[in-house]
Protein backbone atom coordinates (compact mmCIF):
# COMPACT_ATOMS: atom_id res chain seq x y z
CA UNK A 1 0.00 0.00 0.00
CA UNK A 2 1.05 3.39 -0.57
CA UNK A 3 1.26 3.74 3.12
CA UNK A 4 3.50 1.13 3.36
CA UNK A 5 6.15 2.34 1.09
CA UNK A 6 5.80 5.52 2.64
CA UNK A 7 6.53 3.95 5.85
CA UNK A 8 9.98 2.24 3.75
CA UNK A 9 10.98 5.48 2.56
CA UNK A 10 11.08 7.28 5.79
CA UNK A 11 13.25 5.00 6.99
CA UNK A 12 10.39 3.30 9.76
CA UNK A 13 11.31 -0.34 9.36
CA UNK A 14 10.67 -1.22 13.03
CA UNK A 15 6.93 -3.25 11.66
CA UNK A 16 8.24 -3.90 8.21
CA UNK A 17 8.52 -7.74 7.04
CA UNK A 18 11.40 -8.70 5.42
CA UNK A 19 9.36 -10.09 2.47
CA UNK A 20 7.92 -6.42 2.22
CA UNK A 21 11.60 -4.72 1.99
CA UNK A 22 12.41 -7.76 -0.59
CA UNK A 23 9.35 -6.81 -2.28
CA UNK A 24 9.86 -3.52 -2.51
CA UNK A 25 14.00 -3.91 -3.36
CA UNK A 26 12.71 -6.16 -6.76
CA UNK A 27 10.25 -3.12 -7.59
CA UNK A 28 12.78 -0.65 -7.81
CA UNK A 29 15.12 -3.34 -9.61
CA UNK A 30 17.44 -4.15 -6.94
CA UNK A 31 17.89 -6.35 -4.23
CA UNK A 32 17.57 -6.95 -0.61
CA UNK A 33 21.18 -8.02 0.86
CA UNK A 34 21.08 -8.15 5.17
CA UNK A 35 24.34 -8.26 6.89
CA UNK A 36 25.25 -8.85 10.39
CA UNK A 37 28.01 -7.18 11.97
CA UNK A 38 29.60 -8.14 15.34
CA UNK A 39 33.34 -6.37 16.15
CA UNK A 40 35.38 -6.88 13.04
CA UNK A 41 33.06 -9.69 11.70
CA UNK A 42 30.26 -9.42 9.36
CA UNK A 43 28.18 -12.29 8.17
CA UNK A 44 25.62 -11.90 5.48
CA UNK A 45 22.53 -13.54 6.47
CA UNK A 46 19.65 -12.35 3.80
Amino acid sequence: SQSRVSQIENGNLEAMELETLRAYATALGGHLDITVSVGPHSIKVA
